[in-house]
């Protein structure tokens, strides 16, 4: 129905006889890695319905629960998908070695830089479309203070009680 009232060449008339099919298929996108809130412990369903006819990808994002400050690296969000053959082919690039239509496909997002923030507002979603949110560098670092620290704490006690 959506698609008949923004385009409304699709409004076809029907004649007696014709059969009309109406279905719904929800249309999901997945988000992992530092996505999502850190303090809520409801967000654990990384699987998330589009809602709306349009999404893009700072809306997809958005719904996410938006990128963790703590963990994530703005400048290495992803966004995996299965891309047309003939869209590949029309920017340029080499889809030869791959079967079938569908060609695997990954696109970086800069968010660090405002032209891509601007971008990710144009960039559509579609069903299935996977977006993975790299942890900061400084990441591995806190979890391996994080780790050792209580280790160190642990040994200075250890040595104040033995003394």
């Amino acid at each position: 129905m959506a698609d008949i009232v923004a385009d409304p060449r699709l409004n076809i008339q029907l004649v007696p006889g014709d059969t009309v099919v109406v279905a719904r298929q929800q249309r999901y996108f997945l988000a992992i890695g530092a996505v999502g809130q850190t303090a809520s412990i409801t967000q654990l369903n990384r699987r998330f319905p589009f809602e709306d006819r349009n999404l893009s990808l700072a809306d997809a994002i958005a719904r996410a629960g938006g990128l963790q400050d703590d963990r994530a690296n703005p400048s290495a969000v992803f966004l995996f998908r299965f891309e047309r053959r003939r869209t590949l082919d029309r920017l340029g690039i080499r889809t030869a070695e791959f079967a079938g239509e569908e060609v695997p496909t990954v696109y970086r997002a800069d968010l660090l830089n405002p032209s891509m923030l601007f971008l990710s507002q144009r960039f559509p979603m579609r069903h299935n479309d996977l977006i993975f949110v790299s942890n900061a560098p400084s990441t591995d670092l806190l979890k391996f203070i994080q780790l050792v620290l209580p280790l160190a704490q642990t040994a200075a006690n250890i040595d104040v009680i033995t003394r």
